[in-house]
């Protein structure tokens, strides 16, 4: 909470190292992309630095089981980065909703790089991206109630 008598003008609730927790929690689905990365790139053949395999009569085999594995990989880490400045942001007002909402957001990109990079491709991705929306959005909505919150003086 913000204090009025602390030089630095912040006070943090206990309650925020939730959002810390939640923001190493957040690194599992990055984590668990690197490692269907890696192991696409060894199933495949698909040597680095090629980012995407290619497609067409020269080109990989595999290449759209292994771009889907990729695609959700470079998605999850697409998002990463703001949902956790969000959670800590918001934590400094809703501690516990912003913790809450990045695991709603870790579980669900689980779930989405699993269904991507299965065998349904694309398809495979919705009820992760279903998941995963519920907390990224809730991050923004709750971003404005923090951010009204402050300009108020936290009454």
């Amino acid at each position: 909470m913000f204090s009025k008598s602390s030089p630095a003008g912040i006070t943090l609730s206990r309650d925020f190292a939730w959002c810390i927790i939640a923001c190493g929690v957040a690194m599992i689905p990055h984590l668990y992309g690197s490692y269907k990365v890696g192991m696409a790139r060894k199933k495949y053949n698909i040597k680095y630095p090629k980012m995407y395999a290619s497609d067409g009569i020269n080109g990989d085999k595999h290449h759209k089981e292994f771009n889907c594995t990729q695609r959700a990989h470079q998605n999850t880490l697409e998002w990463l980065g703001p949902c956790q400045a969000l959670c800590l942001a918001n934590g400094v007002v809703h501690p516990i909703t912003s913790a809450l909402l990045l695991a709603i957001w870790s579980v669900g990109k689980v779930e989405y790089i699993r269904g991507y990079s299965g065998p349904k491709g694309p398809d495979g991705r919705t009820l992760g991206a279903m998941i995963a929306h519920v907390g990224d959005l809730g991050l923004i909505i709750t971003s404005f109630f923090a951010g009204y919150a402050v300009l108020n003086g936290l009454k």
